[in-house]
């Protein structure tokens, strides 16, 4: 074969799956729309919760969040927080109901902060809530995640929402979550599959948490630093092991989203590293969903495997360059799959029912997306660094609902 016609040939296959994961989600949601999303069960059971707060130097932002559970009035409800290297005298939330663990040494690490909380779980404990210190809990979040909960789903992920828009950093950040929300996590579970979990605001079922911790993967990882992904572990492993993450868009969260290019790209960092160590899982996953007939396996492994959403429009651009050397037809498919994309995308985070200014917010995409590129070119460099985000937002849950 000439070599003409096998560049030809490798640029219509990069070229077609650069297409089919620009309108991936576009042609999830049209299959959405035939099937109705799962009823949310009405129960009046109420399961035991045990809310882990992990900690990392900054023990001050865990005040409104603690606040904030108990705001719920929920009757099972345990607090842990997990105080990893914190200056103490900055919390002042104590009560029957919460512990706070000081470790002697500092452990660096979500997953290990998780491990150190294991031993002082409530026997009577169902369900275990993680929440990250910058989070906010809405008053009826314990009750609606109860419900999915209830009706057995192995994790239950929450809605994350802004609890600040004072830039144009934070805006930008916002319309991610607003994306990801409708297509990873809202479609997803809607067409049958299983939400993407979202790092905080999800109630798991402590079997499958402890199993997860105990898994091999995770003790094998731990071992060459710390993790950076335990969100996307947590769900590759619950789906490989038959399980199923659904959505509750009524649990909402509200979450500190970044202010600065730094802050962007450091968290950017993490996620693109997260993202790389994953593949594996997310092949796995697609593998299991063809060979044994598993949609759900093999939705979430589409999703999982689709790359992050600056890196895929940048490869589709070089690629439609490139592509104009060997055929027409490529860089016009790949800019009509952009454009579809593009749209998509506003349609998506303008459809939120907590957005607001959409079209005002992507006026600092491309800033955003500059912070992220510089991320990309950082992402071997700290392997080994826990990259925790600094948050400075420290509002109660009446200044936010108030705002709403």
């Amino acid at each position: 074969m000439p070599i003409y016609s096998l560049l030809e040939l490798l640029g219509w296959v990069v070229a077609g799956i650069l297409t089919f994961f620009l309108t991936q989600a576009l042609l999830l949601w049209l299959l959405s729309l035939i099937i109705p999303y799962p009823k949310r069960p009405e129960t009046p059971y109420l399961h035991h919760y045990t809310c882990i707060i992990t900690a990392y130097k900054n023990i001050i932002m865990c005040n409104p969040l603690v606040e904030s559970l108990l705001r719920n009035d929920y009757p099972g409800l345990e607090i842990i927080v997990v105080a990893d290297s914190c200056t103490m005298e900055d919390y002042h939330m104590y009560g029957k109901n919460i512990k706070v663990l000081e470790p002697e040494s500092g452990l660096g690490s979500k997953v290990k902060s998780m491990m150190y909380a294991v031993p002082h779980l409530n026997p009577r404990t169902e369900g275990i809530i993680i929440m990250d210190p910058d989070n906010l809990a809405h008053p009826d979040f314990l009750f609606n995640i109860n419900s999915y909960f209830h009706k057995g789903f192995d994790v239950v992920q929450g809605i994350r929402i802004a609890k600040n828009k004072n830039s144009s950093v934070a805006r930008s950040d916002s319309l991610g979550e607003f994306y990801y929300n409708f297509t990873d996590r809202y479609v997803a579970f809607n067409v049958g599959s299983s939400a993407t979990i979202a790092g905080s605001g999800m109630a798991i079922r402590k079997e499958r948490f402890l199993a997860f911790l105990e898994s091999k993967k995770v003790t094998s990882k731990l071992k060459e630093g710390p993790i950076l992904g335990e969100d996307k572990m947590l769900q590759n492993f619950t789906v490989l092991n038959g399980g199923r993450v659904a959505f509750e868009p009524e649990a909402i969260v509200f979450d500190e989203k970044l202010v600065s290019g730094k802050q962007v790209e450091r968290q950017r960092t993490r996620w693109i590293n997260t993202y790389f160590e994953n593949i594996g899982d997310a092949f796995r996953l697609i593998w299991k969903g063809i060979t044994r007939l598993r949609w759900n396996a093999l939705v979430l492994g589409v999703i999982s495997i689709k790359p992050p959403l600056f890196m895929l429009a940048g490869s589709a651009v070089i690629m439609a360059i490139l592509g104009a050397f060997i055929d027409l037809r490529i860089p016009l498919m790949l800019i009509s799959a952009l454009i579809l994309f593009v749209l998509f995308f506003i349609f998506a985070a303008w459809r939120s029912p907590h957005s607001q200014n959409v079209l005002k917010s992507i006026r600092g995409v491309p800033k955003f997306i500059w912070f992220q590129v510089r991320a990309l070119l950082q992402t071997g460099k700290y392997r080994k660094d826990f990259l925790a985000t600094d948050n400075s937002q420290n509002v109660s849950i009446d200044e936010i609902v108030d705002h709403k």
